[in-house]
């Protein structure tokens, strides 16, 4: 009978020693290998002189310089898991991840070197995240092709009104229908959530214990709590893609909260300008659509503006000079399962790891499927107010020049 315990804890150490020899071959992709291949430019040109260097799971960085066929070629090398080429020629330094299916076959490496990410993004939902699974499957599908793919949210994903809640003044429902919200971005796979005016009533402490069940930055760089009754945010969040690119995630909010201190945002913005050094330099505000207009203008280096309060549905973006400025409208201020769900996608190409491109689209959820928001469906809700103002001051004029020339310059 005492050689049975032994006999177990011999097998189970064999199975141990196994698991641990297979988790090393996945990480060192079974020892050396051969790398190797050529690098061309997008024409399919070959190119001579490229600077090729791959790091080594024990920290050494191997170096090749392309020849005239652009050929090269790194023997016994142990590269690791996943591992990055970085490609450098008059153009800058690109970066390329390899995966197991073609670490040992011939590569053919283009350069400049074109990386896409891709960033959803919704705001303003005030608990209606309705459509979650054909939501869920519009970003999952698009994570099955590309592995840089992101889920932001612009803030106000509660309601601080308890006479807009479904089951009014009920902090008991407040309380259920917080948590589940969280839940559902949990699920979703949200990266980061700039905390709105909407999120920051603390109601019984009913809205800490909800956001500190986020599995995501909750952030708010100009924002200061003064007590615990909410969970500290974070400014900022980077994000890495799978070439080891970073996204820079500032977060900038608003609120009239007794116990918060609110910030000037600009001067924020500007306090952490900084960023910009990363590859992508994105806002993720709840100042609504001047301010972001604004802030685009007062800091040159942003790339993309997420935006939300002002429930603006922007199926064009607006271009700042370089800054996009992005916003899918709201889920509705007052909850309802019928409500349409908008979510904004942004592709941003990277040529050498600085944006080199950017396009943005809207997706309008509804009974009947998904279709592309067209913004003649919506009938100036991509403007803000104060455009609307603009435009009919503009048209006002209009037409008392042309009153004018008709009756009083005969």
């Amino acid at each position: 009978m005492i050689l049975i315990p032994v006999f177990l804890s011999f097998v189970y150490k064999i199975n141990e020693d196994l698991q641990e020899l297979t988790d090393y071959n996945q990480q060192n992709i079974s020892g050396p290998v051969t790398l190797e291949g050529t690098v061309r430019n997008h024409e399919g040109e070959k190119l001579e002189g490229i600077i090729v260097k791959i790091k080594e799971v024990n920290g050494n960085i191997r170096e090749y310089i392309s020849e005239i066929d652009g050929y090269f070629s790194f023997s016994d090398i142990v590269p690791g898991e996943n591992p990055i080429i970085k490609l450098t020629g008059d153009k800058g330094t690109g970066h390329i991840s390899l995966n197991r299916e073609n670490i040992n076959s011939s590569l053919m490496l283009k350069y400049p070197v074109l990386t896409e990410v891709i960033i959803f993004h919704n705001n303003d939902n005030h608990f209606n995240f309705n459509f979650v699974e054909e939501i869920k499957e519009k970003i999952d599908n698009t994570r099955d092709l590309n592995p840089n793919v992101f889920f932001l949210n612009a803030g106000d994903i509660f309601i601080n009104n308890p006479g807009r809640w479904a089951q009014p003044d009920d902090l008991e429902w407040y309380q259920s229908q917080s948590v589940s919200t969280i839940n559902e971005m949990n699920k979703l796979g949200y990266d980061a959530l700039t905390v709105g005016n909407h999120d920051v009533q603390p109601f019984a402490n009913h809205t800490f214990e909800a956001l500190i069940k986020a599995e995501f930055p909750l952030l708010a760089a100009n924002l200061e709590i003064k007590s615990g009754i909410l969970p500290e945010f974070k400014p900022y969040v980077l994000l890495n893609t799978e070439e080891k690119y970073t996204l820079a995630v500032l977060g900038l909010s608003q609120c009239d909260f007794n116990g918060i201190n609110v910030l000037d945002p600009f001067l924020t913005a500007e306090k952490y300008s900084h960023l910009s050094e990363n590859n992508i330099f994105i806002a993720l505000s709840h100042l609504g659509i001047e301010d972001d207009i604004e802030l685009a203008r007062a800091i040159n280096d942003l790339d993309l503006i997420v935006g939300g309060h002002s429930h603006t549905l922007l199926c064009e973006p607006l271009l700042i000079d370089n800054t996009m400025i992005v916003q899918a409208g709201t889920g509705g201020k007052i909850q309802n399962n019928d409500n349409p769900a908008y979510l904004g996608m942004v592709t941003i190409i990277l040529e050498n790891g600085i944006p080199l491109s950017k396009e943005a689209v809207v997706f309008k959820f509804t009974r009947i499927g998904s279709v592309v928001c067209i913004c003649e469906d919506i009938d100036f809700v991509g403007f803000s107010d104060y455009f609307r103002l603009e435009i009919i001051i503009i048209l006002l004029i209009f037409l008392i020049g042309v009153i004018c020339k008709k009756f009083l310059f005969k």
